[in-house]
């Protein structure tokens, strides 16, 4: 995301470089996060952190909002401190969004009197504003997928729980299954699908008596009949869930067999899903 920005305020501005740099939550810290443009001369690359220690917060972003310096003599030192070598014009804004600092971009010219013509500095203005927005839904979205992922973890150990010798095995077949995944180059969204499955592949457990479940001797065909309807009752559970991948089918059908001996809808080959044939071979560890 941040790469199109500062591509984008690169070719509209007419610019030498654009520099993003973002807030390091913990530490306050300023990395750079995207660059772009001809930036000879300054070792400063993506990764790296903004060496802002002999400048307060409030100094670096004083008038800042957005600020053109036109002449390197107008710079003050925190704004050099955050630009190119050879910078003859700069312009520097903050990254807000909902009333958060995210950061600040800069961007620079080695021409004297650049981003002078009309438009120039509501147009820096505008890409600015978008790109903060974008950013702060950015790590709105990562911090949502984040609690999905602990939930769906929570839910897994839950279960695992239940039976001390099964301890992890969803931690395994969701590891197990997302490997397999990549070595067969599937999309990210089925390396998320075949995961999250592998997660929850057994929550149907939950529904099965411990004294069939924990049973140590032989299970009786009526026993072993419950044990099989696990994949069902784990639909079940999950229908209601709106997943942002499609793992409904492969929760469902990880125990059929290509020819068809498999449980609970006997299916065929082909009417397998691919996903839930990788939790199969991952689910037995």
């Amino acid at each position: 995301i941040v790469d199109n920005f500062t591509r984008s305020a690169l070719e509209a501005l007419h610019a030498s470089s654009v520099t993003l740099m973002l807030f390091q939550d913990e530490s306050r810290e300023l990395i750079i996060r995207s660059m772009a443009g001809e930036i000879s001369g300054w070792k400063m690359k993506t990764g790296d952190l903004v060496d802002i220690s002999n400048y307060g917060l409030n100094e670096l972003v004083s008038g800042v909002g957005p600020f053109r310096a036109g002449d390197p003599d107008q710079m003050t030192p925190a704004t050099l401190s955050i630009a190119p070598p050879g910078s003859q014009s700069v312009l520097v804004d903050r990254l807000s969004s909902r009333g958060k600092l995210l950061g600040l971009i800069a961007v620079s010219s080695t021409r004297r009197g650049a981003f002078s013509e009309p438009g120039q500095m509501e147009l820096f203005v505008d890409i600015t504003n978008q790109a903060a927005v974008a950013i702060d839904n950015a790590e709105m979205y990562k911090r949502l997928e984040e609690t999905f992922w602990s939930t769906i973890r929570s839910l897994a150990e839950a279960i695992d729980a239940k039976d001390s010798y099964t301890r992890g095995h969803s931690d395994r077949v969701a590891d197990y299954a997302e490997a397999l995944a990549r070595k067969l180059e599937l999309e990210d969204e089925m390396l998320s699908a075949v995961r999250c499955a592998g997660y929850l592949h057994d929550t149907g457990k939950i529904g099965i008596p411990d004294a069939i479940l924990l049973k140590p001797g032989k299970l009786t065909e009526k026993e072993y009949s419950e044990i099989m309807s696990h994949p069902i009752l784990s639909h079940k559970i999950i229908e209601p869930v709106d997943f942002p991948y499609e793992v409904k089918p492969l929760v469902r059908h990880h125990h059929e067999r290509i020819d068809g001996s498999g449980y609970p809808d006997g299916l065929v080959g082909d009417e397998i899903p691919l996903g839930a044939r990788i939790i199969d071979i991952a689910s037995n560890d």
